[in-house]
C-alpha cells in the first residue's frame, strides 16, 4: 500500500520515470509497450523485460479465452470485456492502448475470431461427452432446486392487519424500501405488499387469480409471490420504489430486526452451492472426444466475424462447475499458457484499482 501511496503521489506530479519505479501498474501509459499473446489456449499480457524495474518480464494476465465476452476498438484503443474470477455474473473492462487504429482493430478481429473457435470447440466436445454419457448411462443427474413455498418465505406475515403492518415497518425507522407481504385479514384472495418510502407507508394490492398466477392492480401478472418480490428488488414501472430490506416474521428474542434481501440471497446461493451434486467429466473422456475432433477437424465458429470483429458467442456455462465445467474442463479442453503462470498480486490486472497512464484503471460492469 505504501508504494501505491508513493507512485499515486508522483503519479498526479506527472513524474512518470519515478511513478514506475514505485510501481509496475503505474504510468506504463501509451509510451510503454506490453506484449500480448492470443492463442487458443488464452490471452497472455506480460510487462516486457525493459518495462520492468526487476529487469524480467512479469506476467499481467494469463486468462483463459472463455472468460471473453466482448471485445471492441475505439481509435487507438482495445477494449476487452473478461468475466471476473471467481465472481458470478460479473466482468472487468481492459484497455489497451495500440501503436495505430489498424491495429487495434486487427486485435479485435483476432480475439473475436478466436473466442469464437473456442468457444464452438468447447460446445463441440460437450455434445461428444454427452453422447458419450447417454450411451454409458451418464454422470449423475444435477438434483433440481428446492422451491420455497410463498408462505414459508421469511418475508410472508400471513394475516396481518394495515395498522398492525405499518407498525412493524414503524419499529424499523420506516426507511426506504422496508418491506413486507401480508394477507388481507379481510379476504383470502387479497395479499398486500407494504413497504416504506419518504417516511410514508404505501400498501400495494396483490390479487390472486382462480388460475394461481397473481396480479396487481396496474394488470401485471406473476406465477407466484416470490417472482413479484425479485422484480420489485429492481425498479419497476409499477412501483414507487425499490424494495431492499424485508422485516422477518420471526424475529429474535430481544426485539424486530430487519434483513437485506441481497446479502440473504447471497448467503443462501453459497449455501446451496455447498449442497450441489457436481457432475464432473473424465478426464479421459475430454481427450477422447478432443481425438475425434482431430480426426473429424476443427468445428467452425456459428458466429461470422463482424467487420468489427465484436460478436462473440459468450457462454458462461463453461464457467460453471455444477455442470462439469469451470477451470478444470477448460485447462484439459484448451490447455494451457506458459503453463498457466499467474501475475503476482501486486502485478495482476485483476487488481480492482490500477492505473495505465492515461488510462485510468479497470471499470467494473
Amino acid at each position: 500500500m505504501v508504494q501505491v501511496k508513493l507512485a499515486q503521489s508522483m503519479l498526479m506530479k506527472k513524474n512518470l520515470k519515478k511513478t514506475r519505479q514505485e510501481h509496475p501498474l503505474f504510468a506504463r501509459g501509451f509510451d510503454s509497450k506490453l506484449r500480448m499473446e492470443i492463442s487458443e489456449k488464452g490471452l497472455f499480457v506480460a510487462l516486457p523485460a525493459g518495462e520492468s524495474k526487476s529487469s524480467k518480464e512479469e506476467c499481467l494476465m494469463n486468462q483463459s479465452m472463455n472468460k471473453i465476452a466482448f471485445v471492441s476498438s475505439i481509435g487507438k484503443t482495445l477494449y476487452v470485456m473478461m468475466k471476473r474470477t471467481g465472481a458470478a455474473g460479473r466482468f472487468k473492462c481492459h484497455a489497451f492502448g495500440s501503436a495505430s487504429e489498424a491495429e487495434a482493430t486487427q486485435l479485435t478481429q483476432t480475439l473475436s475470431r478466436i473466442a469464437n473457435e473456442v468457444f464452438a470447440k468447447l460446445r463441440h466436445v460437450t455434445r461428444l461427452l454427452e453422447a458419450q454419457a447417454k450411451k454409458g448411462g451418464g454422470p449423475p443427474v444435477v438434483p433440481k432446486r428446492a422451491v420455497i413455498k410463498d408462505e414459508d418465505q421469511p418475508w410472508f406475515h400471513g394475516k396481518v392487519s394495515r395498522p398492525n403492518a405499518e407498525a412493524l415497518l414503524k419499529e424499523q425507522a420506516m426507511t426506504n424500501g422496508l418491506f413486507l407481504v401480508r394477507q388481507s385479514d379481510r379476504n383470502e384472495t387479497d395479499f398486500v405488499l407494504t413497504f416504506c418510502y419518504s417516511q410514508r407507508a404505501y400498501h400495494n394490492r396483490i390479487i390472486k387469480q382462480g388460475d394461481g398466477t397473481y396480479k396487481n392492480t396496474k394488470g401485471s401478472s406473476w406465477n407466484s409471490l416470490a417472482l413479484i418480490v425479485a422484480d420489485y428488488m429492481n425498479p419497476h414501472e409499477d412501483m414507487q420504489t425499490v424494495i431492499t430490506e424485508y422485516v422477518p416474521n420471526n424475529p429474535p428474542e430481544g426485539g424486530g430486526e430487519y434483513a437485506n434481501v441481497s446479502l440473504l440471497q447471497e448467503a443462501a446461493a453459497a449455501a446451496m452451492a455447498q449442497k450441489k451434486t457436481v457432475r464432473r467429466w473424465d478426464t479421459s473422456a475430454i481427450q477422447a472426444a478432443l481425438g475425434e475432433i482431430d480426426e473429424m477437424g476443427e468445428p467452425q465458429s456459428a458466429i461470422a466475424t463482424s467487420e468489427d470483429g465484436n460478436d462473440i458467442a459468450y457462454d458462461p456455462v463453461y464457467d460453471e462447475i455444477q455442470f462439469g465445467f469451470g477451470d478444470e474442463f477448460i485447462k484439459t479442453t484448451l490447455g494451457l499458457t506458459h503453463a498457466g503462470a499467474q501475475p503476482k498480486m501486486e502485478f495482476s490486472l485483476e487488481n480492482d484499482m490500477f492505473s495505465l497512464g492515461d488510462i485510468e484503471g479497470e471499470c467494473e460492469v
